[in-house]
């Protein structure tokens, strides 16, 4: 039988999953930005051959694409929170009317547009990446 216990151990882990996936998206999103900016800002003069040039725009572009696809990643995580939330009180409400006799043991499920745009974030931050270090390797 699962205890009052079982079901607050469960709520403790998932806030800490959230917490720390929220913390993990942001910090990326906030390394990305300040890159973008110094490489937009130390960017001199005219790349010397068209493999530099399309490098460092497919770095920039990963950089945007990725910053903005997690913002959206991150709108997923406070969306899914909401949804959890309702749930929860219209089960509230069902036990105040008689209709239940236990608080729901439900998870919230991410919406598949969620989901790809967690996909196209972290491909979009890997991409650049790897770009820049073509870029670096072709510029030095």
């Amino acid at each position: 039988m699962v205890t009052e216990k079982d079901y607050k151990g469960l709520v403790e882990l998932s806030a800490k999953r959230y917490t720390k996936y929220y913390d993990f998206i942001r910090h990326l999103m906030l390394i990305a930005a300040g890159l973008v900016g110094i490489l937009v800002s130390l960017k001199s003069g005219k790349s010397e051959t068209g493999y530099e040039y399309l490098t460092f725009v497919i770095a920039i572009s990963g950089l945007g694409i990725g910053i903005m696809f997690g913002s959206i990643s991150l709108y997923a995580e406070i969306n899914s929170l909401d949804k959890g939330r309702k749930l929860y009180a219209e089960r509230l409400i069902e036990i105040n009317k008689g209709k239940a006799y236990q608080l729901p043991f439900d998870t919230v499920d991410k919406n598949i547009l969620f989901k790809i745009a967690e996909y196209i974030c972290f491909s979009s931050f890997s991409l650049a990446m790897i770009s820049l270090i073509i870029y670096g390797v072709l510029k030095g």
